[in-house]
């Protein structure tokens, strides 16, 4: 593995037909998934509601944010279109692999009113893989 590895996602869930959600967006997701499918693949955990997820990963990166606002930035040009969307819930998540160094996590103005604007949360899961 190398130094870290950093996954971000944009996350919708709540939305009644996720595939739908391509349609409107204009954007084709990483994923989409149905109440009910497994979380992962020969995995007991399933999804508890649908979902439409639009996802980037870096390896060797020094601070998240830069990563984050290229998302941002992609969904910036939809911001409309998803704030049209009623009873849904909408997440950023941040999941950061790391071996030797955890890269910075910073959050500007510029990603802070995002998520205000959007009406969004931010998650973090942080994971050592230690090498034997």
């Amino acid at each position: 593995m190398s130094n870290n590895e950093v996954l971000i996602s944009f996350i919708i869930t709540g939305y009644d037909k996720p595939n739908n959600l391509t349609d409107i967006l204009g954007v084709i997701p990483s994923k989409t998934w149905m109440k009910g499918d497994l979380k992962i693949k020969n995995c007991l955990i399933k999804h508890k509601s649908n979902g439409w997820e639009l996802s980037l990963k870096k390896s060797n990166i020094i601070d998240i944010d830069t990563l984050l606002k290229k998302l941002i930035s992609d969904l910036n040009k939809i911001k409309n279109k998803i704030n049209k969307i009623n009873k849904i819930k909408k997440e950023f998540k941040v999941v950061i692999y790391y071996t030797k160094s955890v890269p910075s996590i910073f959050y500007d103005l510029e990603i802070i009113s995002f998520l205000n604007d959007i009406n969004a949360t931010i998650d973090h899961d942080i994971y050592l893989i230690k090498n034997n």
